[in-house]
């Protein structure tokens, strides 16, 4: 299974036009190139604001479209398209609502909204509960993760399928059972990092989800205490919409 991974991404992006970009729709299409690429634009108002080039999905992510972006004269970003009914946009730490999703022969649409992020899923609980299980016990928690996060965007998590698994782990291989894939940002993966931020008397961890894990004042106890955190910010962005 293909890792996913995002660089951070501002979407305080500002055009020459009066409105912001964040509070425009902006409607993408691409269509198969010669060498099996898929090439194309995004409009704004009927403007090009930028190109995109995406790969038809894998065998082993039949929904996922990944390519690169670039809008309004920002930096190349990693873009991912969802196009499962209900399905999300990746694009670096944002995770965002889709619409008006065709997918045709040799080609590709969908528009989005910077400013309309997409609404955490019953996936995402479903990710955080069976991690939760899977950790039940110390004879399943590995408590020194060996997951290089500067190297991944180059390597992949490489996470083994042994038992046992650190936390970053678990969630890598809950994702992929009940999403299909991991998304390094996807709202249950984040909402995991903000309870781990919410704990008292940690510092500040430079990769969360990796460092909470090895820190030798990490006990079991905490790892549930995280999760079960997690789980119930997840239920508040479903109960409001968010």
């Amino acid at each position: 299974m293909k890792s996913w991974w995002f660089h951070a991404v501002s979407i305080a992006m500002v055009v020459s036009s009066p409105a912001p970009l964040a509070a425009q729709s902006i409607h993408c299409a691409v269509s198969r190139a010669p060498d099996g690429s898929y090439a194309g634009s995004c409009l704004r108002d009927g403007s090009s604001i930028g190109q995109l080039t995406l790969k038809a999905p894998a065998a082993d992510e039949p929904h996922l479209w990944r390519g690169t972006v670039t809008l309004a004269g920002a930096p190349m970003q990693e873009i991912g398209v969802d196009t499962r009914p209900g399905g999300s946009l990746r694009l670096g730490r944002s995770w965002l609502r889709l619409s008006d999703v065709a997918t045709l022969t040799g080609s590709l649409m969908f528009a989005f909204g910077l400013d309309q992020p997409a609404s955490a899923s019953e996936v995402d609980e479903t990710i955080l509960q069976q991690t939760r299980v899977y950790l039940a016990d110390m004879s399943h928690w590995d408590r020194h993760d060996l997951t290089n996060m500067d190297e991944a965007p180059t390597k992949g998590f490489n996470c083994p399928k042994v038992v046992p698994r650190s936390l970053f782990c678990t969630l890598y291989f809950a994702s992929v059972a009940a999403a299909g894939d991991y998304a390094h940002f996807r709202p249950a993966v984040e909402a995991v990092r903000q309870a781990i931020v919410s704990a008292r008397g940690r510092g500040v961890y430079r990769h969360p989800l990796v460092d909470f894990n090895n820190d030798l004042r990490t006990t079991l106890q905490d790892v549930h205490a995280v999760l079960d955190m997690a789980v119930q910010l997840i239920r508040k962005q479903r109960g409001s919409g968010v």
